[in-house]
Order: C-alpha cells, then structure tokens, then sequence
C-alpha cells in the first residue's frame, strides 16, 4: 500500500475504535460485558463463520463475472486478489478496488473491465440487500425511504447501462468532440458501460441476484442470531430487515464502510422493538466487527501474503493506477501463478 493509503486506513481504524470506546462508555459497559458473555466464544465463532459464507459466495460471482468477460484468472489467485481489496474497505474513494487492480493488472486485465465487474457487483448487492430488506423493514414507516431511495437508484443504474440510448449518446459525444482527454473519457465510459450490460443480461443478473440474496441472507442470519442468542424473541424476518436497513443507509450515506450510519440504524431499530440499550450496543457492534472489521483483517493479512509473494518491486500510487505501468517481477508472478 501507499503511505497515503496507509494513513487513511490507520486513521479510519484509530476513528472507529474511539467512536466505539465512547459508545460503550455512555452505555453500561457492566451490562455490555454481560451481553457479550450471553453470546460467548462459540456464538461469535459461528457469527464469523456466516461472515465466510458471505465472502465465499462473493468471491464466486465475481469469478464468474471475470470470465465472462474473458479474463480466465487462476482461482486461487483471483480469490486472493479479490480479497486483499477488503483492506482498504473503509477508506475514502474505495481504495481498496484500486489496489485490487494492481494485482489484476499484471495479468493484463484491463481496467475497463475491472470497472464494469466493481459496477455489476455493487448494483447486484444493493438489489439483493434491498429485498431482504424489504422482509421486515417495510413495518418501520420512518424508513421506508431508504427502500424506495434504493429501489430508484437500481432502476436508473440498470436503465442508463442496459439503454441502447445510453450508448448512442456516448458513442455520438465521442466522435463529436475534439478534445482527445474527452474522448478517451467518452471511449473508457462507453466501453466499461458496454461490457457492464454484457454482465448484466437477464440470465448472469439471475444468477448473480441468487447468489446476492444468498450470501447477504447469510450474515442477516448471524444478526438474527445475535439478537437471539440475548435472549430475544422477535420475528427473524424483521431483524433481517433492519440489517438489511443498515446496509443500505450506509451505502446511501456514501461514508467509507457506512461506518456511523449503519451503526445508528441499527442501534435506534434494535431498541424501537424493546431491545435493551445495552445489548443493541452488543448485537451492533458485534455485527460490525464481523462483517466489516473481519474484512478488514482478511484483505490486510491477504496483501500481506501477496506482498511476500510477488515481490513487487514498485507500487504506483492509487491515483495513476489505471493509466500507470505496473512493475512487477515476472519470474516471482509466474512462480505464484503456477503455484494457484
């Protein structure tokens, strides 16, 4: 990583602790430990583990994806490469997809098509976490516009992409103007919204849509059970919903993570069905830790690896990533290749 990259993600863990310090603080940290020894080693273990599925079944549409376009990368190292862009998860800009590439690139896939997997991936997320969401949430009648806000932005995100309209307006922009920066930007578009469609017909939208619903249904699951395993019995389709809630104001706020507007949703939902303060402090931090700060851990361990494999004798920063040269030692490359 760069050492802006770094000092972005140092800052954004430094941040989130001390939010959640003082968070426990203003609650009862007593009754907080209490809720924490309700749950137990095994309960959290078994959190993570939905968490895995999740990643896994992720991992697996996105492979997909990347063949269809062609790119036919070793599993094992396309799964690495995939994972090390969780490192920078809850860093401004998504960071995390730019590193990703750097990886991608040496096995000269374009950037185009990097772009156009990150956009079906996203939009087959939102949708997913938007139907469940839709299970439960719709009985909160404060937040019904998050459901409808979400509904909007995939209707219009699918509509511009998969328009023929779309694509004669850039392809008429590009060849109208005589800037060449503007017509490079006009081509990259209209190529990466091009090979998005290609990924987004109705028989991969399907398939990545289930696989969607089942890797996000997994951890709505581990929330479930976390709130279960408190000591309350509240209908598992509406807990789903507020997770799924969640998700979305903290993809709609647009922060890095949704760190803080997920956190609050969940927190203002869990005690608006008579959950304690102190055990929707348990059940919400416990939910972050394993389904982002886990994450987190992941894709630094995975770089890690990478790092120590490939060798890479230099690292081009985040910002000319794309139009950059990647250097990288061939012979170290070849040698991990063959290894996956």
């Amino acid at each position: 990583m760069t050492s802006q990259q770094i000092r972005a993600l140092v800052i954004s863990i430094i941040i989130s602790c001390g939010a959640y310090a003082l968070w426990i603080g203003f609650s009862d940290p007593a009754l907080v430990w209490q809720g924490l020894q309700k749950i137990g080693i095994p309960g959290i273990l078994l959190i993570l583990s939905l968490s895995l599925v999740n990643y896994g079944l992720r991992f697996f549409r996105y492979h997909k994806m990347m063949q269809r376009l062609g790119d036919n990368l070793p599993p094992i190292a396309s799964c690495l490469y995939y994972l090390c862009g969780f490192a920078l998860t809850t860093t401004p800009g998504k960071a995390g997809e730019s590193v990703r590439y750097l990886y991608l690139k040496a096995h000269n896939v374009p950037f185009r098509h990097a772009i156009a997997v990150l956009l079906g991936e996203r939009l087959l997320d939102l949708i997913a976490v938007w139907i469940i969401a839709l299970l439960g949430l719709w009985t909160f009648e404060e937040l019904r516009w998050v459901i409808l806000v979400a509904a909007l932005l995939c209707t219009m995100v699918l509509l511009v992409i998969r328009q023929p309209l779309t694509h004669r307006i850039l392809s008429r922009a590009m060849h109208a103007t005589s800037l060449p920066w503007l017509k490079r930007i006009y081509e990259f578009v209209l190529a990466t919204f091009g090979r998005a469609d290609h990924l987004l017909e109705f028989r991969p939208l399907a398939g990545g849509l289930g696989i969607g619903l089942l890797a996000w249904s997994a951890e709505a699951l581990g929330f479930v059970l976390l709130v279960h395993f408190l000591g309350y019995d509240l209908n598992p389709f509406v807990l789903a919903g507020i997770y799924a809630a969640a998700m979305l104001v903290g993809a709609l706020s647009f922060l890095p993570g949704g760190l803080g507007g997920a956190e609050a949703t969940m927190h203002l939902l869990l005690t608006g069905l008579a959950v304690s303060s102190a055990d929707s402090v348990v059940a919400t931090l416990l939910c972050r830790i394993a389904t982002l700060w886990f994450a987190v851990l992941i894709g630094l361990l995975v770089m890690m690896y990478l790092e120590s494999k490939l060798g890479r004798r230099h690292i081009p920063s985040t910002a000319d990533s794309s139009i950059g040269d990647l250097q990288v030692d061939q012979q170290a490359k070849q040698n991990f290749d063959n290894r996956s």
